[in-house]
């Protein structure tokens, strides 16, 4: 199944893995009652989001690859 594992890859090492996401762990900042209605739900698809903490940064070369 495509939404059980998933692995995430910095200049090709893995730095972090987690397996089967849902919905759910109370940090939803938007529609909090639609959301917790949806709680476990398994998460089948949804954007994609970059973040950086405190400096600014530049993101290049950035690959979605379907295993």
């Amino acid at each position: 199944m495509n939404d059980s594992i998933i692995s995430h890859y910095i200049n090709g090492e893995e730095v972090l893995s987690y397996t089967k996401p849902q919905i759910g762990g109370g940090n939803v900042s938007m529609d909090k009652e639609k959301f917790q209605s949806l709680d476990g739900t398994p998460l089948k698809k949804g954007t994609i989001s970059l973040q950086s903490e405190s400096h600014p940064v530049e993101f290049r070369n950035i690959e979605i690859l379907e295993l």
